[in-house]
């Protein structure tokens, strides 16, 4: 038989004193104030920019265009998924990033994809897919460029220039 002047029903049992309890009352309190405090700051929504092939045609004439160049502003930490219109089945891949300043922007994967539904067939157009990583406050651009990358092959026929702001 317990004696009930020492033990509290809800409690671990004999000799748990309430400095004890005090304390677990106070971590679990800040565990719960805290935990969406952290969630917020580290998880920033993801950032997805697609410039397609069309990109590159200027509306008059259909003269292709050299550059084409956007922004985007970032938050340390926040990550920016940069889909380009490519077509490997013509030899052609996207070469780079050249990152200006690699302590704020860095590229975390890179991958080429086909058309669904048309993988290898010639002529088929597709993507390539660039991960970037905000790691630190300032500005930097990334530069890609868009070549034949054999020896003899075309270089540069198209650039594309990302300037990135991380606040």
């Amino acid at each position: 038989m317990t004696d009930r002047r020492t033990h509290k029903p809800g409690f671990a049992g004999p000799g748990f004193g309430g400095r004890k309890l005090k304390y677990v009352m106070i971590a679990l309190l800040l565990g719960v104030v805290m935990l969406p405090m952290t969630a917020s700051c580290s998880r920033q929504p993801q950032i997805t920019m697609g410039v397609p092939e069309s990109s590159f045609t200027q509306a008059v004439g259909g003269t292709p265009a050299a550059t084409v160049k956007n922004s985007a502003s970032l938050a340390p930490g926040q990550i920016l998924k940069l889909v380009l219109g490519s077509n490997a089945t013509t030899g052609f891949k996207w070469e780079g990033p050249e990152i200006s300043d690699k302590s704020v922007l860095a590229l975390t994967t890179q991958k080429a994809e086909s058309d669904k539904g048309k993988t290898g067939l010639p002529g088929a157009g597709g993507t390539e897919t660039f991960v970037l990583k905000a790691v630190g406050k300032g500005s930097a651009t990334a530069s890609f460029e868009y070549s034949r990358p054999w020896v003899g092959g075309e270089k540069g026929v198209r650039r594309f220039v990302l300037t990135v702001t991380v606040k």
